[in-house]
């Protein structure tokens, strides 16, 4: 598994309040590197992305 540099994730974290998510438009909250670019994600897709569910949620 290829890492990022330390240096590419401290920029993606400093400018993810100006991005938005790749899916949906929203305010980005979260990012995953693709290819060593980060893709940002609101935290509805980011779960999605990651495959996430939550623990609290529950049909009935």
């Amino acid at each position: 598994m290829k890492t990022s540099s330390p240096l590419k994730v401290t920029d993606a974290i400093r400018v993810i309040k100006d991005n938005h998510c790749e899916k949906c438009g929203n305010q980005a909250k979260g990012f995953v590197f693709r290819k060593t670019l980060p893709i940002y994600y609101c935290r509805k897709c980011l779960r999605q992305e990651l495959g996430v569910f939550n623990p609290f949620a529950y049909s009935s």
